[in-house]
């Protein structure tokens, strides 16, 4: 074809393109621009493709933002079946924000449309399994919804806060300036812990942790 695309890549050279090849670009393309920051157009552009050869061996940019999250959650550790559910819960959330941070936008979606692709259905089972057989018995199911919810609702926030650095460090000088004013406590509280964090990296990951410990807590209390 003159002046565009050759439709027989063998014949240019060139590698053939897969569905898993075009999965694997789009994850790329996620860690990069976030899930909303690129179209399907763009993605046949950085193959060097059709937009059509993503339809043929994918689908809609839905069905390629599924294979997305299938690449993002199977990356998420699945905890042995073995550990109490405390501590299968403590290292399954706070290793999965590590992978979600880095995909900008898959926790939203995934919380939004729900978690459906095959890894996480097996995350699932096993989560509340573990919980059942732990004693939650018929609010294991509430219990999982609320810990996996309330912690990936946490990772949205700060996916939103990073694209918005400009804000964040505004709003943040804010609660700085009331940290020595003894008249407002709850104020001055605030922007005493504001100010003992000078990564905001280091200061999401703390009240990342802090949010899952509360959680299980409250979990926990449902035990007694």
């Amino acid at each position: 074809m003159s002046g565009g695309k050759s439709r027989n890549r063998s014949a240019d050279g060139l590698p053939p393109i897969t569905a898993r090849k075009i999965a694997a670009r789009a994850t790329a393309l996620t860690a990069e621009r976030g899930i909303d920051g690129w179209s399907l157009r763009e993605l046949a552009a950085d193959l060097d493709v059709y937009t059509a050869v993503i339809y043929h061996h994918i689908g809609s940019r839905e069905d390629v933002l599924q294979a997305v999250c299938e690449r993002v959650v199977a990356q998420m550790p699945c905890p042995p079946a073995e550990l109490s559910w405390r501590e299968w819960f403590t290292e399954f959330l706070i290793e999965g924000r590590t992978v979600l941070r880095k995909y900008p936008g898959v926790a939203r979606r995934m919380s939004l449309s729900g978690p459906t692709v095959p890894s996480a259905l097996r995350i699932i089972d096993r989560g509340i399994t573990v919980l059942d057989r732990d004693g939650f018995g018929p609010d294991a199911v509430d219990i999982y919804i609320f810990l996996v919810g309330t912690a990936f609702l946490h990772v949205q926030l700060e996916d939103d806060r990073a694209a918005n650095p400009e804000e964040r460090q505004a709003a943040r000088k804010v609660f700085i300036a009331h940290r020595n004013r003894l008249q407002e406590p709850g104020l001055a509280a605030v922007g005493a812990q504001l100010s003992t964090h000078h990564q905001l990296e280091a200061a999401d990951a703390a009240a990342y942790a802090r949010t899952v410990q509360l959680c299980l807590d409250g979990a926990q209390s449902q035990l007694s």
